[in-house]
């Protein structure tokens, strides 16, 4: 294909500094990768002989065993735009660059399965840090081929984002930040008190309560985050999606108030939320637990919230239990999860 043909071509973008292309793909989620990957296979089939169907490139970084042959194909039709101009291979960051395009691809169904691994904000920041910086590289090498081509080739001259990429960067952009206020607010507010230890038993230092802890990862953190304030003690599992409340409740709050409140909280939160309860006495003594539980989906996830309650002296203790993970670690962790909240009795 001559310059000439190529100077017709209205498609191919000017080059942008590349902390222009990390905004892009940073603060639109990860979404405009996958118009960036369109965007370049449609300049590789303008600037080359080579067959390229733009639309197909698309899934590319959402497809992971497409990526195995995509990215090495990528790279090699770059290297050949570049070569006339005597411009260094490509070809050594073949494996890696491919190696880290699935790591990613991979990172979201993994931790669907270990969420305890990390929580789903430090998870997203992180990955979105990644792939920013994947992309990024990316096109910065491709710029580097850009910048030698003639000035007419170029589509969008004196203009360094699209009135398409700023209705998306403005529309996904609020959600990125959003996530970033919600991580650093909690760093900044609330710390974590205490690590406990797996298959340990927690004893209230006030001897009014114990139970035991159900796996690893499980800390106390200051009161307030999840509660209004109004709670002893808060303990949070691995993740940020299991957490423990206990609550005292003064005289005059029965069992039978507490049950019924949180199980009405659960129906009108929960999804297809079924619920139910039984009572036991604590062996060799004469208090009654209640414990109930209540199960559904929230947000298309499996949900699970308990409430185990006894009365000692006039006094209600609550412990109020939410688990919320995908499906894939469901089972696994709700087990853990279970043997904390039915294990919640007096001193």
């Amino acid at each position: 294909m001559t310059e000439n043909q190529r100077g017709v071509d209205p498609r191919i973008e000017v080059p942008r500094p590349w902390w222009m292309e990390f905004i892009l793909h940073f603060g639109t989620l990860g979404v405009y990768s996958l118009f960036w990957m369109f965007a370049s296979a449609r300049e590789l089939r303008s600037l080359t002989d080579r067959r390229f169907w733009a639309w197909l490139w698309f899934v590319v970084p959402l497809f992971m065993p497409a990526q195995l042959v995509a990215i090495p194909r990528f790279i090699k039709a770059w290297d050949a735009v570049g070569q006339p101009y005597g411009l260094s291979t490509w070809s050594r960051w073949t494996i890696p660059t491919t190696i880290a395009m699935v790591l990613l691809s991979v990172a979201f169904p993994l931790h669907e399965v270990f969420p305890e691994l990390v929580g789903p904000e430090v998870f997203l920041l992180g990955w979105l840090l990644c792939w920013a910086g994947l992309f990024t590289g990316m096109s910065a090498r491709i710029n580097r081929v850009k910048v030698l081509l003639p000035r007419e080739t170029f589509s969008n001259k004196g203009r360094r984002y699209t009135v398409f990429q700023w209705v998306l960067l403005g529309c996904l952009s609020p959600i990125t930040l959003l996530v970033i206020v919600v991580w650093v607010t909690q760093q900044l507010v609330y710390h974590d008190v205490e690590n406990l230890p797996a298959d340990s038993t927690y004893v209230d230092a006030d001897g009014r309560f114990k139970f035991p802890v159900g796996g690893d990862g499980w800390r106390s953190v200051d009161v307030g985050k999840y509660s209004d304030g109004d709670a002893t003690l808060e303990i949070e599992g691995p993740g940020s999606t299991m957490y423990f409340l206990v609550f005292e409740h003064g005289h005059g709050v029965s069992i039978d108030d507490v049950v019924s409140v949180r199980l009405a909280e659960s129906r009108d939160e929960l999804t297809n939320g079924t619920c139910e309860e039984s009572r036991a006495f604590v062996p060799n003594r004469a208090v009654v637990v209640s414990y109930a539980e209540c199960r559904g989906t929230y947000f298309w996830d499996p949900a699970l919230q308990t409430v185990t309650v006894f009365e000692v002296d006039g006094n209600a203790y609550e412990f109020l239990g939410w688990l919320n993970v995908p499906s894939e670690s469901f089972r696994r962790l709700s087990v853990g999860f279970r043997r904390a909240a039915r294990g919640f009795e007096p001193l």
